[in-house]
């Protein structure tokens, strides 16, 4: 009993979340006019601080079949995700940053989008698309010179008419990936995965040779 109080104490205290595939989201009460540019530096210079913020496993969607007028929480509501803030908040005259790391291969890929007012996105820090062009649908090719888990950064706004947000890549919805392992720290040695298994490794030998004595 002890050995296994002693594992669960361990898997209590390793940074589990290191390993959430989750986008995080932010939504600000702003009018942006339609403008790329002006969109991506409001929101890479303001101080206001964001109506709502949410986590999602799939970039959110709304409006598909007509434009959305409803508010914030009722946009996120049949998602997986978490949601603080003014949930009452309109989806009129805001501004949404959605980051994230997604997993993809390296190659040609296919983006449909549609959107009302304007978007701009970046995947591993290459802009794939972006518009400020109001109720526009895209279907477009893009090639990512490399592979793997990488940064996803998603803008949209939407002024004084309804909200439409819809986002596939090779007609599937967008998933979060877990972000890329990174190098360990000095006084750690192991990413937090290796550890855990080297201590549940450890602690079932202990636990066997008690046993066998």
């Amino acid at each position: 009993m002890k050995i296994l109080r002693g594992l669960a104490l361990l898997v209590a205290v390793l940074p589990i979340s290191s390993w959430a595939a989750t986008f995080s989201g932010e939504v600000y009460s702003h009018f942006q006019q339609n403008n790329v540019t002006t969109a991506r530096d409001y929101i890479s210079t303001t101080s206001d601080t964001p109506v709502v913020e949410f986590t999602s496993e799939d970039v959110p969607f709304f409006g598909v079949l007509s434009l959305f007028t409803g508010n914030v929480g009722d946009a996120l509501d049949t998602q997986d995700q978490t949601l603080t803030g003014n949930a009452a908040q309109s989806t009129n005259n805001t501004v949404w940053h959605i980051t994230g790391f997604v997993d993809l291969t390296a190659g040609l890929h296919t983006l449909t989008a549609s959107y009302n007012d304007g978007v701009s996105l970046l995947i591993g820090g290459q802009e794939v698309h972006s518009s400020a062009t109001q109720g526009f649908t895209t279907n477009k090719s893009f090639s990512l010179a490399q592979g793997g888990v990488q940064s996803f950064d998603l803008l949209y706004w939407n002024n004084a008419s309804g909200a439409r947000l819809n986002f596939k890549i090779d007609g599937a919805n967008i998933s979060a990936a877990p972000p890329p392992t990174t190098a360990p720290p000095q006084n750690n040695p192991l990413p937090a995965p290796a550890s855990l298994s080297l201590a549940l490794v450890g602690l079932a030998g202990l636990a066997f040779r008690r046993r066998s004595r």
